[in-house]
């Protein structure tokens, strides 16, 4: 589980993201059902007429380890093509600058044809 936190939409706002609350957990919270990304005002109105809609506050609860067993679990490319970025990560006067080329390169192809 990677919980994350919610604030209660009190109105439609097209320039937050939204949490769409699913299940009661039986430890208290509840499970995401679907995150949506900055919706038009009338998606807005419609999650926040649901009783069911959190502005996404971007906060989450998690250690690194945990992220990355998930990331392996539903993302493995993504994973894989981080460690190749850490692997030729770069010191630049303090900053650690990963390799980007690496990190693309080693990502797969998606066509953006619709």
């Amino acid at each position: 589980m990677l919980p994350t936190f919610g604030i209660p939409a009190t109105r439609p706002d097209s320039g937050f993201s939204y949490i769409e609350r699913g299940d009661a957990l039986k430890d208290g919270g509840y499970r995401v059902a679907r995150f949506v990304e900055k919706p038009p005002e009338a998606e807005a109105k419609r999650l926040i007429a649901t009783g069911r809609a959190y502005w996404n506050s971007g906060m989450f609860v998690f250690g690194a380890k945990r992220v990355l067993e998930e990331l392996g679990w539903h993302r493995p490319d993504i994973l894989a093509a981080a460690r190749k970025a850490v692997g030729q990560a770069s010191d630049d006067l303090g900053f650690l600058r990963l390799g980007r080329e690496a990190f693309l390169a080693a990502l797969p192809r998606r066509s953006t044809a619709r």
